[in-house]
């Protein structure tokens, strides 16, 4: 295995055989291997052996499974070390595609994705979703069999469908929405009202969790085993990667970022409570304070427009941005010690204008020992990340869990 994906699964396989039993103990050994496959380039059944200490008879037999599944395909035959010449195994990363679906508070996003990651195809539009579900899912649908009919030739190609939401997810009910955050979708079922083929596995999570998700598989996270992922957008969300695994909370709602109160005498928020992060640097309030110093911007592009032509006012918005933000990255760095925090959003692509007084900030607001290991860096991944983490989220379940991706998820 590759040294790049070595911290996406080392913990799983390390400890994969000692917790599995008679009735999981196959399932556990058909995923290592699938994983071993898929992270490295071509191999034999006799290399497979060695290096995961299976019996050849035991690699045999899993292997030829993993080519029913048509994930594996053997490629001819290897140099012969004495006896008779190995086959070539390969993993066959156009044998599926992915649909990663990025429902945002103000737009629709949809990516399709190869076994490897690979963007096949992407398109994003706005739309609005906060205030008008029905209109949304409409536009969605169109939106899922558009990029679906330009990339795909037979359905039976999908492997899975990766929603993002801009909601915590319960894992009880993930198919709700939280009313708390998204009001004007109390009651409504998003799995029933999405319109895919039947019968494909489906996951559904917090839209900055997929995006932690995105940045550690192909990102500027890659190689880490703790960071924070933070959504500057419409509301802000935190994802959190630790030991290799998002971490979503005792109820699924970790991350709630924006909720976290910087002052208590500040504006009352959606949630209730008075003085959130998200009610100062959410993209509305970013945008009003813009106005009052006489900024006419409709769009956080806009304002990010202005900046980079050297607008000045454009450039103290940020800066306060950068502050208000701070007071929040900074709790963060001293309770949870990231070796990376990641912003991402359209508000991230103000680049250094925020990550400069920002650095400051927290500096100033941090114990040296919670930051001084740490960095704060913007996504590489730009408007895509979201969704391509909800792909991403398919394609991790599948190199872990491969058989109920392929059977029990089909009925």
């Amino acid at each position: 295995m590759t040294d790049r994906y070595k911290n996406l699964f080392s913990t799983l396989d390390q400890s994969a055989l000692s917790r599995a039993d008679k009735v999981h103990l196959r399932d556990q050994n058909l995923a290592l291997l699938l994983r071993k496959i898929w992270a490295g380039h071509e191999t034999t059944r006799a290399t497979l052996a060695r290096q995961t200490g299976l019996s050849r008879s035991s690699v045999s037999s899993l292997v030829d499974h993993l080519i029913d599944m048509r994930l594996v395909e053997e490629r001819g035959e290897g140099i012969s070390t004495g006896g008779r010449k190995p086959t070539i195994l390969r993993f066959n990363y156009q044998s599926k595609f992915i649909l990663g679906l990025d429902i945002g508070a103000s737009h629709l996003g949809a990516i399709i994705i190869d076994l490897n990651g690979q963007v096949i195809s992407w398109r994003q539009e706005p739309a609005p979703v906060r205030l008008q579900p029905a209109q949304s899912l409409h536009q969605l649908n169109r939106l899922i069999q558009e990029i679906l009919d330009e990339s795909i030739t037979n359905r039976d190609q999908l492997l899975g469908v990766g929603i993002a939401v801009p909601s915590p997810i319960s894992p009880q009910n993930p198919q709700y929405l939280s009313p708390t955050f998204m009001p004007t979708w109390r009651d409504i079922n998003l799995i029933e009202s999405i319109s895919i083929p039947d019968n494909i596995p489906l996951l559904i999570d917090n839209d900055a969790n997929v995006g932690a998700l995105a940045e550690v598989w192909w990102g500027a996270g890659q190689g880490c085993n703790q960071l924070a992922f933070i959504k500057l957008g419409t509301g802000v969300g935190a994802g959190f990667i630790i030991d290799g695994k998002v971490f979503r909370g005792h109820g699924g709602s970790a991350g709630e970022l924006g909720h976290m109160v910087i002052d208590p005498e500040g504006p009352t928020c959606v949630c209730g409570l008075q003085g959130c992060l998200v009610t100062f640097v959410g993209s509305q309030p970013i945008l009003k304070h813009a106005q009052k110093l006489g900024l006419e911007h409709q769009k956080i592009t806009d304002l990010l427009s202005a900046l980079k032509e050297g607008d000045p006012i454009a450039r103290d918005v940020i800066s306060s941005v950068a502050k208000s933000l701070g007071l929040a990255v900074a709790g963060l760095m001293n309770m949870m010690n990231p070796e990376r925090v990641i912003l991402g959003g359209d508000l991230a692509l103000a680049g250094d204008s925020l990550l400069h007084p920002l650095r400051e900030c927290v500096q100033t607001r941090s114990l040296w020992s919670a930051i001084s290991n740490s960095n704060i860096v913007t996504s590489t991944l730009g408007e895509q990340v979201i969704a391509l983490g909800a792909a991403t989220s398919i394609l991790q379940r599948t190199l872990t869990q491969p058989n109920q991706v392929f059977t029990q998820w089909r009925g």
